[in-house]
């Protein structure tokens, strides 16, 4: 997992808790088709291989729990939080939303709302200024934009709330002041997974797709930089060829499009996608 900063506060832990709670591991799950020749068991770096934003050394999310007069103090209380998604319209999303509620729920937290930007700018600003109005004790946030809303994100502290960050970090927000951590799956570690998998599908000098977000953003730029540094490590004999979208929707119109002008892709039975609709 990426950067779990240490923390004493038992709701500041509950959230970071609820936050991890539906965090992918880096663990794979392949069909029995062309792959071959791989260890699912063994599969994977042994440790984490990414850090945080910044360079943090990322810690596992053991590093984290409640003891038991932590979780009678939390209950006791009553807290309430809010959560602010990039978009609830995933698969992805709605995971992390039941793991956040299902946790929070043992321990009598109240979610106030969730709220969906749609991967707009404005409308997470928003979302984040009506979620403070409402005076939770905490926020969940995964943001859409490292620079646009992070004046908004900095008011969560300004009002007395602790913040928890999903995948990133906004710019120029400050540890421990602003928010109380970050958390995330180990992308450049799952970014490696997918490129062994993907490599025992493609012949000797083969070619292969990668689809990628072509959005400045942390935890897809550490996917594919995990993809291409394994590939040239372990398998230099393989071609790639990539192409961007931006908005995800259109994903598979564009992996479409890109197979088709690229014919050679199809050496491998899939192309590999590095995208935030499917975590």
């Amino acid at each position: 997992m990426k950067p779990i900063l240490r923390q004493t506060l038992p709701l500041t832990a509950l959230v970071a808790a609820a936050a991890l709670s539906m965090i992918p591991s880096a663990r794979a799950e392949v069909p029995a088709t062309c792959v071959k020749g791989v260890d699912l068991a063994k599969l994977g770096p042994k440790s984490i291989v990414g850090q945080g934003p910044h360079g943090e050394k990322a810690a596992s999310p053991e590093v984290l729990a409640l003891s038991e007069a932590d979780a009678a103090k939390i209950k006791e209380k009553n807290f309430k939080v809010g959560i602010s998604m990039q978009t609830v319209n995933l698969d992805w999303s709605q995971l992390q939303i039941q793991g956040i509620t299902d946790t929070l729920k043992k321990y009598g937290v109240t979610v106030t709302g969730v709220a969906s930007a749609e991967y707009q700018v404005d409308k997470q600003i928003a979302d984040i200024e009506n979620t403070i109005q409402q005076h939770p004790d905490g926020i969940i946030s995964i943001p859409v934009d490292f620079t646009a809303t992070a004046p908004t994100y900095k008011k969560i502290a300004k009002a007395g709330i602790k913040l928890v960050l999903m995948d990133s970090i906004p710019t120029g927000l400050k540890h421990p002041e602003e928010y109380a951590t970050m958390v995330s799956a180990d992308s450049q570690g799952n970014g490696q997974i997918a490129a062994q998998i993907l490599a025992s599908c493609v012949a000797q000098g083969g070619t292969i797709g990668l689809v990628n977000f072509g959005v400045d953003y942390f935890s897809t730029n550490e996917r594919t930089k995990g993809v291409r540094e394994w590939m040239k490590a372990n398998r230099p004999d393989i071609k790639m060829k990539q192409v961007d979208f931006t908005d995800p929707p259109k994903v598979s119109q564009i992996a479409g499009d890109f197979l088709t002008g690229n014919p050679t892709s199809r050496d491998c039975t899939r192309c590999g996608i590095n995208r935030r609709s499917t975590r």
